[in-house]
């Protein structure tokens, strides 16, 4: 396996230049991969088996949809660019962030902030379809106000795709 992290150093004008790490675990090598801009960050995520970069900062220009980079040669630093439409990108973009893809293919939109339930939105640009999932809530009002949350909207809500672990014990 290859492990990917995002980094940034200084060039010789003090201007931070974005790249991305790869730490091949078995020959414990790093690589050092080109983005596909110079000053392009986004959130890194797997797709259909592949590195890829999300556009957060919308380089491309593009703002009715999902715009991938996917990492198709790390020696070559060789990207191919996927734009995907969706009928809601403008109004969920302050509301909700991609955290992520699913096996299937599907992009999980999972809120910025929330305070007792919650939604998460699952997009399959293949199907051009929209699935949502309810949460009821993780904090009743006994456990915010003991823990001095009171009303507050919580900020992180961290998802982990096609993350499965087991509760049995030895």
């Amino acid at each position: 396996g290859v492990l990917y992290y995002g980094a940034t150093y200084l060039d010789d004008d003090d201007l931070y230049i974005y790249i991305l790490m790869s730490f091949d675990v078995r020959t414990e090598k790093f690589d050092m991969i080109r983005l596909p801009f110079d000053d392009f960050w986004g959130t890194l995520i797997t797709y259909k088996g592949s590195l890829a970069c999300l556009d957060s900062y919308n380089l491309m220009g593009n703002d009715d949809g999902i715009t991938l980079w996917i990492l198709e040669d790390a020696e070559q630093n060789q990207w191919s660019y996927k734009h995907f439409l969706t009928p809601f990108a403008r109004n969920l973009k302050n509301i909700y962030r991609i955290y992520g893809v699913t096996d299937a293919g599907e992009f999980i939109y999972v809120p910025c902030t929330f305070l007792k339930s919650f939604v998460i939105l699952y997009f399959d640009p293949g199907r051009y379809s929209l699935r949502r999932v309810e949460f009821k809530g993780i904090a009743d009002e006994e456990f915010r106000f003991s823990n001095g949350l009171g009303n507050k909207r919580l900020r992180a809500l961290y998802t982990f795709p096609n993350h499965v672990e087991s509760l049995t014990s030895l």
